[in-house]
Formats: C-alpha cells, sequence, structure tokens
C-alpha cells in the first residue's frame, strides 16, 4: 500500500473514531436528559404529596383516636383539633412558629379549643423526622412535651442526636434518662401508632389537621384556622 493510501485510511479510522465518540456523547447527553425529567417529575410529585402548603379540607368526618397524646386546652372544648406534623417539616415549622402563638391566645386560652398532638414524620425525605419524635415522646415522659416541641421547631436545622440530648438539658430533663429512652428506642410505639393512625385517617403529608374530624391539608394561618374553627362549630 503506498504511503498516501495508508494516510487516508488512518484518517478514515480516525474519522470514525470522533463520529464514534459524537454518538456516544449525544447518548450520554439523552441518558442525562431523561434522568433530569424523570428527576424533575419526582421532586414535582413530592412537593404536591407531603410539602404543598395550601390548606384544603377533605372528605367526610372520620374518628381518629386520640389515646393519650400530648394536648393543650380543655378537654370539654368545643372542637378538638388533632394535628399530625413533622418536626422536620418547614410548613410545620412555619404553623408552629408564626400561627400558634395566636390561636393559643384565641381559641387554647379561652377554652374554645383543645390541641392533640400526633407525629408523622415522612422519613423518606426528612431524615432527622423519626428520631426528632421519639425524642419529643421521651421528653413527653418528663411532662415537657409542649416546651421541648417549641424548642424543636425553633431550631429545625439541627436535629442531630447530640442536639436533642442539648435540648432536652435546656428543658431540664434528665440527660441519663433521655439518653436511655432515646438509645432504646422506648417510645417508638408512640410514633409507629400515630403513623398508622395517620394513615388509616388518610394522612399522607403534614401539617394535616382534623377539626373534630374534618381533615384539612396544609399550613394554616390564624385566619384560616379560626375559619376552620367556626366552621367545626356551625356544624356541630
Amino acid at each position: 500500500m503506498s504511503a498516501d493510501g495508508s494516510g487516508e485510511a488512518h484518517a478514515a479510522k480516525e474519522a470514525e473514531r470522533a463520529r464514534q465518540r459524537r454518538e456516544e456523547r449525544k447518548e450520554t447527553l439523552v441518558a442525562l436528559a431523561i434522568v433530569l425529567v424523570v428527576f424533575c417529575a419526582a421532586g414535582w410529585w413530592v412537593y404536591h404529596a407531603f410539602m404543598n402548603p395550601a390548606a384544603q379540607a377533605q372528605g367526610e368526618a372520620v374518628k381518629v383516636p386520640l389515646d393519650d397524646s400530648p394536648s393543650i386546652g380543655s378537654e370539654n372544648a368545643s372542637v378538638t383539633v388533632v394535628e399530625f406534623s413533622d418536626f422536620e417539616c418547614p410548613f410545620c415549622g412555619e404553623f408552629a412558629r408564626s400561627a400558634m402563638p395566636d390561636i393559643e391566645r384565641a381559641y387554647i386560652e379561652t377554652g374554645k379549643v383543645r390541641l392533640v398532638y400526633k407525629h408523622f414524620p415522612l422519613s423518606r425525605i426528612h431524615p432527622h423526622a423519626l428520631l426528632a419524635a421519639q425524642a419529643a415522646a421521651c421528653a413527653d415522659l418528663s411532662g415537657r412535651f409542649w416546651e421541648y416541641h417549641d424548642a424543636l421547631y425553633a431550631n429545625q436545622q439541627a436535629l442531630a442526636e447530640d442536639d436533642l440530648v442539648g435540648y432536652a438539658q435546656r428543658q431540664g430533663i434528665n440527660e441519663s434518662s433521655f439518653r436511655e429512652c432515646l438509645d432504646k428506642g422506648e417510645q417508638i410505639h408512640i410514633v409507629t401508632r400515630d403513623m398508622d393512625e395517620g394513615s388509616k385517617a388518610g394522612v399522607s403529608g403534614t401539617p394535616t389537621f382534623f377539626f373534630n374530624g374534618r381533615r384539612v391539608v396544609g399550613a394554616l394561618t390564624p385566619a384560616q384556622f379560626a375559619a376552620q374553627v367556626d366552621q367545626a362549630l356551625a356544624a356541630s
């Protein structure tokens, strides 16, 4: 074969290799685009399934067991509100920090509403939520649930185990007994019970409220909470 023929063959091979590399890059880009589309679709679904903050009343009234769940307000209140919540959920935190103080003053302290708290940690998207729920249940054994509840919602970005123990200490809870409760999972049955009850009642995201059994999904402003209380009173 002549030198010119050899050079042409080499050039042809290089051109073919370049074409193959372009095809491989194209296939890689297509695969990445598919992954991105799937990821965005999954993100959209998670947001609307678990994190949509819009308050929406849904379905007929259902009976939610109160058990021995922590509560504030008179047991004789005309309206019982059961809240299923997650300590790592941003909308739950917004409700606890921004709406709850006004709601307590206007409805709970006046005897109109009793609020019952139940755990519903969304562990698939909130990795610290389950342990935080157990920690709150351990705090409840010392009669410090609501103080601990406020501490967790005030510090949602710091929910590692050492943080949880630190909040307990600040609330005057015995560190040794609290750590033992947390390490041994002594209150996990409380959390799983609440989750089972929530699932049976149709809870899939947080926060979810039941006003005398009527389900309302989403973070509520004080005005929205008032409207739901009025509806519950009118229906009772």
